[in-house]
């Protein structure tokens, strides 16, 4: 077997390992289990980024072999659906290149992986919409209950929402804040396995700069459809559907307002400190992250960056 083929293997194997952390390992350490999970992703982006798609599909089925012996199918089945296919999708498309008619090579625009990522997120709902859509109100109804359920116990402050309440605006939203959060996690360990690639010299294509993310125009189409069920769809499930497909679509926008952000942030003094403080900020009062959006979608339509930062073709260069 080739060096190549067991540092694949080896990559599949630390993957699910560190997959199965959050359904195998104690109760004590769930902390550093959900910090694990985090990271699954990133042994297989070193894979697929450095070495190619083939070699991070005989990664992926090593792990998939692995969760499954080790957890059974349902884990197997997660971990191909949340880990395994979305790292496929995104080496698949990160990899495509072509030739400009100056001689240079075009890379697979980021903000495109990101909407086939979104994509994904939005048909992993769907169906998961329709498979439940047999029981007691629906995907929706199995949410409110398994959260009312964990929500026993708890003491509820006097005078605040009860159990049942909380639960019911949990759900609401819940699944899309899972997307997003999912999203947001490939999209880290991609940039963080294409940073150390590069750091190597192993990566296959150059880094895409942040500042020069772009959403193609055509996404705010799907934003719109899902707004407009929402608020037709009233507070059936129509509306949860039209609802939680709004804010899995606004991720890409969430994206781009961080890329504007970091191109306005070169005329920043003291810049790198000040990012520090801004994604601070982000992690600790989540309205942040809905501005950020919002500045996303008024750069597709004014041209912040371009306006402010100076020009940016969002191409990397061939290296």
């Amino acid at each position: 077997m080739s060096k190549d083929a067991l540092i694949a293997l080896g990559g599949g194997l630390i993957s699910a390992l560190l997959y199965l952390a959050i359904h195998l390992g104690s109760p004590g350490a769930v902390i550093l289990a959900y910090f694990a999970l985090f990271f699954a992703l990133l042994p297989l982006f070193l894979v697929g980024l450095g070495q190619g798609l083939a070699a991070l599909l005989l990664a992926a089925a090593a792990a998939v072999v692995l969760a499954g012996a080790a957890g059974g199918f349902n884990i197997a089945l997660r971990f191909a659906l949340g880990i395994a296919v979305p790292a496929a999708l995104l080496v698949r498309f990160a990899l495509l290149s072509r030739r400009t008619p100056e001689g240079g090579t075009e890379w697979y625009p980021p903000g495109l992986l990101i909407c086939w990522l979104t994509g994904y997120g939005a048909a992993v709902f769907a169906v998961s919409v329709l498979m439940t859509s047999g029981s007691q109100g629906g995907l929706e109804g199995m949410v409110r209950g398994v959260i009312a359920q964990a929500l026993e116990g708890y003491k509820i402050d006097a005078g605040g929402p009860g159990p049942s309440a909380m639960a019911e605006l949990v759900a609401a939203y819940l699944p899309a804040l899972v997307i997003a959060l999912w999203l947001n996690m490939v999209a880290v360990n991609a940039t963080l396995a294409q940073g150390l690639l590069t750091r190597l010299g192993r990566n296959l294509r150059p880094a895409p700069r942040l500042a020069a993310f772009e959403v193609p125009g055509w996404m705010a189409i799907p934003v719109v459809i899902a707004v407009l069920l929402w608020l037709m769809g009233g507070a059936g499930t129509p509306g949860f559907i039209g609802r939680n497909l709004t804010w899995v679509f606004v991720v890409p926008y969430f994206l781009m307002g961080l890329a504007v952000v970091h191109a306005l942030s070169r005329r920043w003094s003291a810049r790198s400190l000040m990012l520090v403080v801004f994604y601070l900020v982000l992690v600790l009062f989540v309205w942040a992250a809905f501005l950020v959006a919002a500045l996303g979608f008024i750069e597709q339509w004014t041209g912040l960056r371009r306006r402010f930062a100076g020009p940016g073709n969002g191409q990397e260069e061939e290296q």
